[in-house]
């Protein structure tokens, strides 16, 4: 077991009412999950048991995760019917996106949260309500719930609800989603320090706002973890990321007209990229290897970059005028190649020793023994994989069927590689 299912598990325990158990000195970890899993102590008090639920659990919500995911790509894209069916269950079961729901942790209901918060978001543009305005920040309020990490989240999708509605100059709805947001944040602190004041006899400080902000003081570990990251996302989503953030961003400029439409492309960066931001300041200037190279935060909130990325391949590609595809292959290649050789320089020593994989379960069908991560050849075998994606999008005509066949091969092998890799960490022996 994780230090988080430990935790979940504990803290589920406590809320069910049957038992309570003390986690003396630790770092905490917030209840969401375990509220939605504390009635199974009604029925069973065997942990095993508990966690095979909590597996089924969390396999279900993931799913749940991956038809958001369909909706915000049927607003995001050109994709529809079968196609866009397809796409969202392939981004769904990247070994990032399946190993979330291989725990008993909050990572799948982070997930669904923001995926169902962020259309709510955009829906707000196109009808401001009361409705929709309840629906964007009630979901953040559970992501917020489910972990600390979300409470900048909560910020972001009530600036853009309150902005919304003063679009429409209705100052009163405005005023009323910010004090809703903020009665659901005091009230979710509340629950959490319940919670905590329960269970932890002494907490420490590392998971708090002023840790996390006290980093800011030292930029040169953040640009560091800011260049393992970016790798980390370049090389675990074959370039897909980058090829995503170049799209959204063009439509974003007005550079590109159609779907996604701009002001979807704006609203959806403004929630995303300063999740990032909090990944890499909260992970900076820290012992363990693989918080240099951290995905665990980013592979929960970069799924529309992904399905917009693969909308792209299948739809665009081929039209896409030869002096563009080429000057995206070539700089999506250098790169990451670039990135690859800088964290190969600043951490490859101590990513080869051994990491935590389910933190950078990104990749996981790379890992070697004890969870080492070779840099090279990771770099090369993600670019690898980009190469033939892209290289079957634009060279034949009906690319979608080589796509599909393409994608479901890698996913398979990766999805063997993953549970090779992982399986002795699992059964405790790494």
């Amino acid at each position: 077991l994780s230090p988080d299912e430990i935790a979940v598990g504990v803290m589920a325990l406590f809320l069910s009412g049957t038992y309570s158990f003390n986690m003396l000195i630790a770092n905490t970890w917030r209840p969401g999950l375990s509220t939605l899993l504390a009635p199974t102590f009604w029925l069973t008090s065997d942990p095993e048991i508990f966690v095979r639920i909590g597996l089924v659990a969390n396999a279900v919500i993931a799913g749940i995760g991956a038809m958001w995911l369909a909706r915000l790509g049927q607003r995001l894209t050109r994709l529809s019917g079968p196609g866009l069916v397809v796409t969202a269950i392939a981004v769904s079961v990247m070994p990032a996106s399946l190993s979330a729901s291989s725990f008993v942790w909050a990572e799948p209901l982070i997930t669904l949260s923001f995926l169902a918060s962020t259309w709510y978001v955009l829906r707000c543009y196109d009808d401001v309500t009361i409705g929709t305005c309840i629906a964007a920040i009630g979901w953040s309020l559970v992501g917020f719930t489910a972990h600390g990490r979300m409470l900048p989240f909560v910020v972001l999708v009530t600036g853009a609800v309150a902005a919304a509605a003063l679009t429409k100059q209705r100052w009163k709805l405005s005023l009323s989603a910010v004090c809703f947001a903020l009665s659901g944040a005091i009230l979710s602190a509340w629950y959490a320090n319940f919670v905590f004041d329960a269970v932890w006899e002494v907490r420490t400080n590392d998971h708090t706002a002023g840790s996390v902000l006290s980093r800011l003081r030292r930029p040169v570990p953040v640009l560091q973890t800011a260049l393992g990251q970016l790798w980390y996302l370049m090389v675990s989503t074959a370039t897909l990321f980058g090829l995503g953030v170049y799209v959204l961003v063009r439509s974003a400029t007005g550079h590109r007209r159609g779907v996604p439409k701009r002001a979807d492309t704006v609203v959806l960066l403004v929630l995303t990229l300063p999740m990032l931001v909090m990944s890499i300041v909260f992970t900076s200037d820290r012992g363990r290897s693989d918080f240099f190279v951290y995905g665990r935060y980013n592979d929960a909130i970069v799924a529309p970059i992904i399905i917009v990325a693969a909308a792209w391949l299948v739809l665009e590609s081929r039209s896409a005028l030869s002096r563009t595809w080429w000057w995206l292959v070539g700089g999506m290649s250098l790169l990451t190649l670039e990135l690859g050789l800088l964290v190969n320089q600043l951490r490859g020593e101590a990513l080869a020793a051994g990491s935590e994989i389910p933190m950078i379960s990104g990749l996981q069908p790379l890992a070697g023994p004890g969870g080492s991560i070779d840099v090279i050849p990771a770099t090369a075998a993600g670019l690898a994989i980009s190469a033939l994606l892209f290289w079957i999008s634009r060279m034949h005509a009906r690319p979608q069927q080589l796509l599909a066949a393409a994608a479901t091969t890698t996913l398979i092998t990766a999805g063997v590689m993953a549970h090779r890799a992982f399986a002795p960490w699992l059964d405790g022996e790494s």
